[in-house]
């Protein structure tokens, strides 16, 4: 399990990273379909950032709880990664009116 701790580390940070560019307004990086009707470009940045920082944080958490339950990490993993799409989902409605 240290193998998975260690990657789940490394992809972490990847998409904490990615999570941040885009929360400090580099929308650029979500695709243009994604943000067609997004008028307010600052809010939708900020609110899409902290969801994929939400995911990142999840990932994170998995190769913790890697160390000391290796059973448990996918499960905390899968229900991160839930809640993290539901709050793109969310703001993808709220900026976007719509999904897609």
């Amino acid at each position: 399990m240290t193998a998975y701790s260690i990657i789940m580390f490394l992809v972490g940070a990847i998409v904490f990273a990615l999570g941040v560019k885009v929360f400090r307004g580099r929308t650029g990086l979500i695709d243009s379909h994604h943000q067609s009707k997004v008028t307010d470009r600052a809010r939708y940045g900020r609110a899409f950032g902290g969801s994929v920082i939400l995911i990142s944080l999840a990932i994170f958490v998995s190769g913790i709880v890697a160390f000391f339950a290796p059973s448990a990490a996918l499960a905390v993993l899968l229900v991160g990664l839930a809640a993290g799409i539901g709050c793109i989902a969310a703001v993808q409605i709220k900026y976007n009116k719509g999904i897609f």
